[in-house]
């Protein structure tokens, strides 16, 4: 099977829902698209690269802020 080569290729083939994905960094940048959500699935991906997925961040009730 050969290696993904775009961030679209990655989510397919872990087969998590979009609707459940809140967060996507790849590199540290994100590349949710800033109006209505959704994902940029056409970044293609290089050998090294780093891709981070989240879900929804639960708020601490300590400091009233998101855990990032």
């Amino acid at each position: 099977m050969d290696a993904p080569s775009t961030v679209g290729e990655v989510l397919d083939r872990l087969l998590i829902p979009e609707r459940e994905i809140y967060l996507v960094l790849l590199n540290g940048r994100n590349i949710m698209h800033s109006l209505g959500g959704g994902i940029e699935k056409h970044h293609l991906l290089q050998p090294g690269d780093v891709l981070a997925l989240s879900g929804p961040v639960p708020f601490s009730r300590a400091y009233g802020a998101p855990v990032v």
